[in-house]
């Protein structure tokens, strides 16, 4: 049976990697969660180009519909695929 010395120190060297393996994990997770972040905004921005794109051809803002797209995501596409064309020339 060890002594209670050598159990310390056996102890010690176990919690040392286990604070290694936490700080990766920790920096894991930023990292996934700054790609998370940057997938989100390339597909919000490119449903700000389709609004965009929608909104020229419906004779609407699309300026005003690219930063709905971008605000609101696909509700904003769906509510303009839905309303139309407008009747101004």
């Amino acid at each position: 049976m060890p002594d209670s010395q050598s159990t310390q120190s056996l102890c010690l060297t176990h919690q040392r990697p286990r604070r290694g393996l936490t700080q990766n994990i920790n920096n894991l997770t930023e990292r996934v969660n700054k790609m998370e972040i940057v997938i989100i905004l390339i597909v919000l921005s490119l449903l700000a180009w389709l609004g965009h794109e929608m909104a020229k051809t419906r004779n609407r803002n699309p300026k005003l519909w690219a930063v709905l797209c971008f605000a609101f995501g696909l509700i904003a596409v769906v509510v303009l695929a839905l309303i139309g064309k407008s009747s101004k020339s």
